[in-house]
């Protein structure tokens, strides 16, 4: 249980772009749903929600154009579709062909996100009533619905939940934090290695969720507003993913170059060909010429150039010369 320095946080950050703007990002996303008393439609429509949720990584956006997402034809996008049993509950196995969704988020002009993994804090304090044992056991029921809910949200969103012990130090220190705004518990999340938290208190009455200011480990809650827990996951995992999202801008692409040198023979252009093509934010790649040494190519870019950068900072076998807004040259090493 340790909290991440900064530098090693600035390397797995490079990491990560190298990751998202190269080739991590899945061919397909797998759903299990369980079946109930809806025809098939309804299970595609979810399967479709929730890879529209991953690859956007913003549920916020997903609202705000959910005329848009409803219009799209689930079937377009489902690859495979069948039926188990599983210790006596029938379920569904939906496959959706992610690849072919992203393409078509980008082609109008949708951000994409890395669909990273993040792991989330969860603390919830179940402020059980001791006056009685229906009411202790309401409580706990309660405490256990909101984290099968979170866990299947979760799932969908790509995220893991750790749902910390609380020790009686711990219980003294959130009741306080509820009364008085006193922040100073927070740093028991930094036993815990994540990207972000948030706070609920549940008691028979109602649920009382916070989030903190910045979606960050470090950041106070914010006690002005109280969620309930789903709306606390959505706004926490959408501020831990902003950073990580590529802007695409592919209803005005520009017209970028590309030269690379120290190329020796033609296995060695076939291979940073391939490497090129798996960069998202670069499409419509063509030769202009090709030399003994050198090859040099146009493209449309439909992100930020400065993403370039982030990714050939440690690239195993394309190194940077030089990164402009409308060209760039590498060296295949």
């Amino acid at each position: 249980m340790f909290q991440l320095n900064i530098s090693f946080r600035i390397f797995l950050f490079v990491i990560f772009f190298s990751g998202t703007i190269h080739s991590s990002l899945p061919d397909q996303h797998e759903f299990v749903i369980d079946v109930s008393d809806t025809n098939q439609t309804y299970y595609f429509d979810e399967a479709l929600k929730n890879s529209l949720l991953k690859i956007l990584g913003n549920r916020e956006t997903y609202i705000k154009n959910k005329n848009f997402f409803n219009s799209i034809d689930a079937k377009d996008f489902i690859k495979e579709y069948s039926s188990f049993d599983e210790e006596g509950i029938k379920k569904n196995r939906i496959t959706v062909d992610a690849k072919l969704l992203r393409k078509f988020l980008i082609s109008n002009n949708y951000n994409v996100s890395s669909e990273i993994k993040t792991t989330l804090i969860v603390w919830i304090l179940c402020d059980r009533d001791l006056t009685s044992i229906s009411s202790f056991n309401k409580v706990n029921e309660k405490c256990n619905s909101i984290k099968d809910k979170l866990t299947q949200v979760s799932n969908e969103r790509n995220v893991k939940i750790i749902f910390p012990l609380l020790d009686s130090n711990d219980l003294v220190s959130f009741k306080i934090a509820d009364r008085d705004k006193n922040n100073d518990f927070l740093y028991l999340s930094k036993r815990y290695v994540g990207d972000s938290f948030f706070y609920c208190r549940v008691t028979l009455e109602k649920e009382s969720c916070y989030v903190p200011i910045k979606s960050q480990l470090n950041s106070n809650l914010d006690f002005s507003k109280s969620l309930n827990p789903v709306e606390a996951f959505n706004i926490v995992v959408d501020g831990v993913l902003e950073q990580y999202i590529l802007k695409i801008n592919s209803k005005d692409p520009i017209p970028y170059n590309i030269n690379i040198k120290n190329i020796s023979n033609l296995d060695e252009y076939r291979f940073v060909l391939s490497e090129l093509e798996k960069i998202i934010i670069l499409s419509d790649l063509k030769i202009n010429y090709l030399s003994f040494e050198e090859v040099n190519l146009s493209s449309l870019l439909i992100g930020n150039y400065k993403q370039l950068e982030k990714l050939f900072i440690n690239y195993p076998s394309l190194r940077l010369e030089n990164l402009e807004s409308d060209k760039l040259s590498l060296i295949f090493e």
